[in-house]
């Protein structure tokens, strides 16, 4: 099958696309990293495009690039490090290679969802705002539910096995996020407390 047709197939069979994926090998790291770059595209595309009425509060030239990066791109990369980290030590029989590719093909349904979103958001008022969410929400879920199926495959895990993975990679990467903020944290007062002790001695002389 077509590369590019594999995720499009996965995402309307999903039972049994995920197992041909894996059975035939049809999987492709260079199209789950591109899938990944249109979800950090298409939320850049969301903030800035959406309709008048719902960016009016949005200062559009104080677009956070990293912040966008590190939700999209970031967080792919982080959940596939510690999903074949965690799998690895509970007989997960995954390759980081194939959870790569489980979670760029799995993005699919939401990358449409948001830019399907930032278009409608043309025609629609900030009253009717609870459409846009149900779409997207829609649209997260199924690529949650891809996301799971795709693990349950290739972990050759339940299904109930496969949500706790997930539960738990969760709470990894949130272990990670806070573990950082806060050496981060801690790395600036110590640099506020050189700077205060260089410019005391630079006083005294």
């Amino acid at each position: 099958m077509n590369r590019w047709k594999t995720p499009f197939y996965i995402m309307l069979h999903p039972i049994e696309g995920f197992g041909e994926l894996r059975y035939h090998k049809w999987g492709s790291v260079r199209t789950a990293t591109l899938l990944v770059f249109f979800l950090f595209v298409s939320m850049i595309i969301n903030r800035q495009l959406s309709g008048y009425s719902f960016t009016i509060d949005v200062k559009l030239d104080m677009l956070n690039i990293p912040m966008i990066f590190a939700e999209s791109i970031g967080l792919c990369i982080g959940f596939t490090v510690i999903n074949w980290g965690i799998c690895t030590l509970f007989e997960g029989n995954a390759h980081i290679r194939e959870i790569w590719i489980t979670v760029g093909y799995a993005l699919l349904p939401y990358i449409i969802g948001v830019l399907t979103v930032t278009v409608i958001s043309h025609f629609l008022t900030v009253d009717e705002i609870i459409f846009l969410k149900i779409i997207e929400g829609v649209c997260f879920a199924y690529s949650m539910l891809l996301l799971l199926k795709g693990l349950e495959v290739y972990h050759e895990y339940s299904f109930g096995s496969s949500i706790i993975s997930v539960l738990v990679t969760l709470i990894g990467i949130l272990l990670i996020v806070f573990v950082g903020v806060l050496l981060f944290s801690i790395a600036q007062q110590f640099v506020a407390f050189l700077v205060t002790i260089w410019q005391e001695l630079a006083l005294r002389r």
